[in-house]
């Protein structure tokens, strides 16, 4: 398994666009995933990344117990990615709704509940 994120690489996609080859090169690579709430109507949403041009996304989803996590390999130049989320079901003590992530390329990631301080991004 890979630690993320993986700095000086590449991805490839195979032929059946399912399966991706990550190769040395000069990108950076972010894993991002936000869990679903609890429960047969439990789901996530990615609304929106946001990082410096030109990036690749490679969205996912995993099935659980009824809910629906999503989740996403961002492929970019930057050392830095915005991703903008929120979630249904029964939530954790622990969990928001909503929020905003930042990944960086150091590993570090915040997640504020509230976008407004980031509009400098």
């Amino acid at each position: 398994m890979f630690n993320f994120p993986i700095t000086n690489c590449d991805v490839i996609t195979l032929d059946n666009e399912k399966d991706l080859v990550v190769k040395p090169g000069d990108l950076n690579l972010f894993y991002f995933l936000v869990a679903a709430g609890y429960g047969s109507d439990g789901k996530s949403v990615i609304d929106s990344i946001d990082t410096e041009q030109p990036y690749q996304i490679f969205k996912f989803t995993i099935e659980e117990d009824g809910s629906a996590s999503t989740g996403a390999l961002i492929l970019t130049r930057s050392n830095k990615v915005k991703i903008r989320w929120h979630r249904d079901g029964v939530l954790k003590a622990d969990q928001i709704a909503e929020g905003v992530t930042l990944l960086y390329v150091d590993g570090r990631v915040e997640t504020i509940p509230n976008d407004e301080v980031l509009k400098y991004f």
